[in-house]
């Protein structure tokens, strides 16, 4: 077992807690059968005088506790307080699993070593060992994804890794994932879901993802899905030449400010993110490429434009972009909450996109592109607009290299300003205030 006292620095800058002085065991119990808890799982279950943890976990260990005190509590606050009020000397805390794999014990130890608390860990199989176990196969190629009680993009793990590993919860449970990878194109790959691992009632089930999109599955369930033509992801900062679109009449945003734009953008991987005015799409093409993990909503109200957002989505297996026609703002209610917005064409509905962007999220981060002096003159009150911080405007005057019978001559382009600034965390009613 492994001790661990406060970090280093930590004791000084933090309330000293009530636990300390107590002797505090944080307690892997494998996947639920009671003979998968390791030696010192069960010498920390032995020696403890009372037990924490969720019911199931609780009655899973039951032989090895008769008589001793419990209490079923899962939130860290919850077992903070109780550890603090507790008279028991030696306590208990029970986790499925590895107390270090992707554990409710992060939490608590966070605490712990805020009030200087020492504790000892005691580790136990995880679902995933287990898994791989009984499927006969190494895991250390596998990219594990979490879905206890978190919301992400499910498909770019996919598409990026030959093998993905997901710890569903009941909501996002194998079902929920694979249809949604069905809805992005992938449900011919192959799934494996364990479900009950280690109970005299496991099941393990293999089959084609579209197979599983419309089943029921127990609420304890992991789930192996496996891609054998994985994308390298794009390195470094990635950008599409213009050369590789699609033209027509429907504006595009060039390649150099398009760069420039989506630097000050600087959307990261998991981010939501608004393209209003899409055009042709090369904005919303490149950010999605930028961020497998993330989902870009491309808003479009031109018909030439949209079939245009179409036609590169399949060119680039864009399974992480969703059009949406229609006019910004009015069409902006039924999206999600953004992290970054990219407003290339405003229709003369700025103040409105903007309002709307800062409602759902008053702390994003926003990137106008202008090429006429109306939007500019629109864009000049936001660097003083007290709902933003870290505003500027900058100017892109962009010249290439054309041929001119045997010589060359810089040809320019209209200059282009980008407005970069993010939300200051205020609601619409404190603006100015």
């Amino acid at each position: 077992m492994i001790t661990v006292t406060a970090a280093p620095g930590e004791i000084e800058k933090t309330p000293q807690g009530a636990g300390k002085g107590k002797k505090i065991y944080l307690i892997g119990t494998g996947p639920g059968k009671i003979s998968l808890l390791t030696g010192e799982a069960r010498d920390a279950i032995a020696e403890s005088h009372c037990l924490i943890g969720a019911s199931r976990l609780l009655a899973a260990v039951e032989e090895l506790i008769p008589g001793k005190p419990r209490e079923i509590l899962t939130a860290a606050e919850g077992i903070f307080r109780f550890i603090g009020a507790s008279a028991y000397p030696v306590l208990g805390v029970l986790f499925s699993g590895d107390a270090g794999f992707y554990s409710g014990a992060r939490p608590l130890v966070q605490l712990l070593r805020r009030a200087a608390c020492p504790f000892t860990v005691a580790g136990g199989v995880s679902s995933l060992s287990y898994f791989a176990g009984r499927l006969g196969r190494s895991w250390d190629d596998i990219q594990v994804i979490s879905l206890h009680g978190r919301r992400r993009e499910i498909t770019g793990p996919v598409v990026h890794n030959r093998n993905t590993f997901f710890l569903t919860d009941a909501e996002m449970n194998p079902a929920a994932i694979c249809a949604a990878l069905d809805r992005d194109g992938f449900g011919d790959i192959a799934a494996t879901v364990g479900e009950r691992l280690s109970y005299d009632d496991e099941r393990i089930t293999s089959g084609a993802v579209r197979e599983f999109a419309g089943l029921d599955f127990d609420r304890l369930s992991v789930m192996l899905v496996e891609n054998p033509n994985p994308l390298p992801r794009p390195a470094g900062n990635y950008s599409l030449s213009d050369d590789q679109f699609i033209r027509s009449g429907v504006p595009m945003t060039k390649e150099a400010v398009r760069t420039l734009s989506i630097s000050k953008l600087a959307p990261e991987d998991g981010d939501t993110v608004w393209d209003i005015g899409a055009g042709t799409g090369s904005v919303s093409c490149e950010i999605a490429l930028r961020v497998p993990c993330g989902r870009v909503y491309a808003v479009e109200r031109d018909p030439d434009a949209i079939a245009l957002l179409e036609e590169h989505k399949k060119k680039f297996g864009l399974y992480n972009m969703e059009i949406v026609r229609g006019s910004a703002p009015g069409v902006l209610a039924g999206l999600p909450k953004p992290d970054r917005i990219f407003i290339g064409g405003a229709g003369g509905a700025l103040g409105g996109i903007i309002g709307a962007a800062l409602e759902k999220n008053p702390c994003v981060g926003l990137v106008i592109n202008a090429v006429t002096l109306e939007t500019l003159s629109a864009l000049t009150p936001l660097l003083e607009d007290p709902r933003f911080t870290g505003t500027e405007i900058l100017q892109a005057a962009v010249a290439r290299a054309e041929k001119a019978g045997p010589c060359h001559l810089m040809r320019g382009s209209n200059p282009v300003y980008i407005f970069s600034g993010r939300g200051g965390g205020k609601g619409q009613g404190d603006a100015g205030r």
